[in-house]
Order: structure tokens, then sequence, then C-alpha cells
């Protein structure tokens, strides 16, 4: 824009797929649509009551009747439209109004709400989980209730960071993609929890040097989850130094509790396996 002239175009590429036939909604205006290569059409730069509020929700938001008749150009009613950096959802909302089922891909948690609000205003109906039919505000409010109790934020599924996406090859996904593998995978980081606390507890008990197989057992659990929900090594310190930092009689008890939570029942002060009978199994 810092040309001599400033541009007041932008142009727009059409395509079709190979030797698909052409998609022509409205011919020389004899469907009642008169379209040309030039469109006018407010946008954000134009002084407007909403432009603020727009603004606000995504700093590149697109005029709707803009996106909605270039749909209409080059699909039918009832047609899949695709895009895959949703941004503010306008082609959803665009989509919506000119009768076509819209896709959505978007990475940025922020702008997935907005999209979602933005549909939910425009139709007054509320949006579900494909998978469980859960209401976007039924959702939301578990989430804020977890973290006022300082729980665990539930996660979507598949997580977008277990989603590996590479040219020429299936989509692989590295985490959990349904509620019962999720459970899975938190019992072996609870496990691995565990685990730590019980290496310092073995330490304390057996005297200093002396430590038994439960620090390798947890590193090999560790290794085994998504890289999401891994703890590096300076996560894995911090919290020996941490327990170390608990007395024996305290550890003693939270150990002894956090075993009996996963179901196993052992007697206080017990000791984990020694490091050798652990790697032989390995």
């Amino acid at each position: 824009m810092g040309s001599f002239y400033r541009s007041k175009h932008e142009l727009v590429f059409v395509f079709k797929v190979g030797t698909a036939p052409h998609t022509n909604s409205f011919g020389l205006g004899d469907t009642g649509r008169y379209r040309t290569n030039v469109w006018d059409y407010a946008g954000i730069s134009s002084i407007g009551s909403q432009r603020m509020d727009e603004l606000t929700m995504h700093p590149t938001v697109k005029p709707t009747a803009l996106v909605a008749d270039a749909i209409k150009d080059c699909s039918k009613r009832g047609e899949i439209v695709l895009d895959i950096f949703g941004g503010s959802g306008t082609t959803l909302l665009a989509s919506e109004t000119c009768g076509r089922q819209a896709r959505l891909l978007e990475y940025d948690p922020a702008y997935c709400d907005t999209i979602i609000a933005r549909w939910e205003k425009l139709t007054g109906k509320h949006a579900v989980l494909a998978g469980t039919n859960a209401r976007f505000e039924d959702v939301a409010e578990v989430m804020a209730e977890a973290e006022r109790r300082g729980e665990p934020v539930p996660q979507p599924l598949p997580h977008p960071d277990d989603v590996i996406i590479e040219p020429g090859k299936r989509v692989r996904f590295t985490g959990p993609s349904n509620p019962e593998q999720a459970a899975e995978y938190e019992t072996r980081c609870r496990f691995r929890d565990i685990l730590i606390m019980q290496h310092v507890l073995d330490e304390k008990l057996l005297g200093e040097g002396a430590s038994t197989g439960a620090m390798l057992a947890a590193w090999v659990l560790n290794n085994c989850l998504p890289q999401r929900m891994r703890l590096c090594e300076t996560n894995i310190l911090m919290r020996v130094l941490r327990h170390q930092s608990t007395s024996k009689r305290e550890l003693l008890k939270l150990v002894h509790q956090a075993w009996r939570a996963v179901g196993i029942d052992k007697p206080r002060g017990w000791v984990f396996a020694p490091q050798t009978v652990v790697q032989k199994r390995l």
C-alpha cells in the first residue's frame, strides 16, 4: 500500500480440479445476479458502527457479504466449502447464509471460540461437539470449573499437538483420539508422577546413595507418552527437589495415598524393586 497510487482492489483466483466441469451459478445475469470482475463492499477500513468490535474480534476480518457472493459464484446449495484458515469464521457465516456446508480449520483456540460465538449469534443455535453432542457453553463451563478447582483442564480429542500432517503421507495421531485412550494416558502420567515420588522416598528410606528402579520406570513411562504430555529433565528434577524438601514422615503418607488412589494397596514404607530387576524386566 506504499506505492504512488493506493491499491483499491485484490485479485481473486478461481480454480477447478483437473477436468471437472465448470461451475457458473449466475451466467450473464439471467438468474438475477449480475457479477463483474470488480466487487465493491464495505471493508474493515470503512467507517461503521461495528468496525471496532470486528477489529477486536480479529485483525483481518473479512466482509461476510463478499465471501458469500464468492461462494455462490462457484458452488451449489448443499455443497461443502473448505477454509483451512478459519480466522474469525467469515466463511462459516457466509456459507450459513447461502445454504452451503462449511468445513473450517483453525489452530488458535481463541479464534475457534470467536468462530463458534459468531455462528451461534447468527443462527440462534447451540454449537455441539460431534462426538459427544456436548454444547459449547457446557464444555466451556466444565473447563472454567476445572481451572477454578486447580484441576487439569479437559483437552480436545484428538489434541491439535498430537495431529501430525506431512506432505504426501497419511495423517498420524501420536496421542489419544477418544476418551478411553485419554484416560489410559492420564493413568500413565499418574503412575509416572508416583514413581518419581517413590524414588525420593526410597532414597530417604534406604539411605543416601541408595536407590531403586523407581526413577528408571518413571523415565520409561515418560518416554512412552505423547510429546506434549512428557516431562523434560528440568521438570523431573524440579519435582525431585520438591519431594526431597518434604519430610520422610509426610512423604510416606503421600506415597501411600498415591498408590491407593490408583488401585494399588502397598504397605506404608514399601520400597520399589531394585534397579537391576527393573532393567531385566524392561
